[in-house]
């Protein structure tokens, strides 16, 4: 009779584990759908480690920034993440990626793809990233695929190789980039 009612609990118990613990973070969410209006959301996966992580992933902080605004023909879309580090009111960490496109862009036919070598007609990214605020990279090849552009919001991908800009220099690979940003 003990065994009989051992294997119920056992069931019950990994059904329990199996179904709470897929449960998705409510900060993890995906998109710009979770971001209040003028905050951005990027994240990334570094090889060599920026920043002392390989993984970068700042969401609607209060020290992040999303902007669009009209640049002659263009549009220029800014969003701009950062954390402190321990009780510092300086942002130490910055990770900013600027979008030039057509001022008329959308993405109702389809996804805007654009290459960090300046190669792309319909689409120029940059991506600038900080530590310490004294060590700075830029983009250098890759590419940013934005997949959702309206008026209010922005929201794609981005992967590729920066380079740091001081002496000594060093490149990091940037893998499953993330961005958005709600305007």
């Amino acid at each position: 009779m003990k065994k009989l009612l051992t294997l119920p609990a056992i069931i019950a118990f990994g059904t329990l584990f199996l179904f709470t613990s897929c449960k998705k973070d409510k900060n993890e969410s995906t998109g710009s759908d979770a971001l209040t209006s003028g905050r951005a959301k990027i994240s990334f996966n570094s090889s060599p480690n920026f920043a002392g992580s390989s993984s970068y992933y700042s969401f609607n902080e209060t020290t992040s920034t999303a902007i669009t605004s009209a640049a002659g023909p263009y549009r220029l879309i800014t969003l701009t993440t950062g954390y402190t580090s321990g009780s510092s009111s300086i942002t130490s960490n910055v990770v900013s990626i600027k979008l030039y496109v057509a001022s008329d862009a959308s993405t109702s036919s389809g996804n805007i793809a654009g290459d960090f070598d300046g190669s792309s007609t319909t689409l120029e990214p940059a991506l600038d990233l900080v530590i310490d605020g004294s060590t700075f990279y830029e983009g250098e090849s890759g590419t940013v695929t934005i997949t959702k552009l309206t008026s209010t919001e922005v929201e794609g991908t981005f992967s590729g190789n920066i380079r740091e800009l001081s002496p000594g220099s060093s490149n990091l690979t940037l893998t499953n980039g993330m961005f958005a940003g709600k305007f």
